[in-house]
């Protein structure tokens, strides 16, 4: 109900991400909570790295696709520079996704800047 509360720990819940060996649903709720709150500046470039990796992984779960590009949305609002990546991939990944990826790229991309 509080995700703010764990952002002394987005650093290490980050690190996670880039193991192997984690769970879906772990990914899948650290990416829900950066979702859901601001992530801090000083993590923002290894966030959108790995977002972007997420995103582009067609294997992974689809909720971890969607959460992972509004995370990159919300992280474009102040890197704008990674806009153009972000709208390249949801267009290339939306015509032929699930109707999850198909629902958050026609959101994202209505509201690019």
């Amino acid at each position: 109900q509080h995700p703010e509360l764990l952002k002394p720990w987005f650093p290490m819940l980050l690190q996670t991400l880039y193991r192997a060996d984690i769970h879906g649903a772990l990914k899948r709720n650290v990416l829900r909570t950066f979702k859901e709150t601001d992530v801090p500046v000083e993590i923002q470039d290894d966030c959108a790295e790995i977002c972007f990796r997420f995103l582009n992984n067609s294997q992974e779960e689809v909720a971890i696709r969607v959460f992972a590009a509004y995370t990159l949305d919300k992280i474009c609002r102040s890197v704008p520079e990674l806009r153009p990546e972000l709208n390249l991939i949801l267009e290339e990944h939306a015509p032929h996704g699930s109707p999850g990826i198909k629902s958050c790229a026609k959101k994202i991309l209505k509201i690019k800047a």
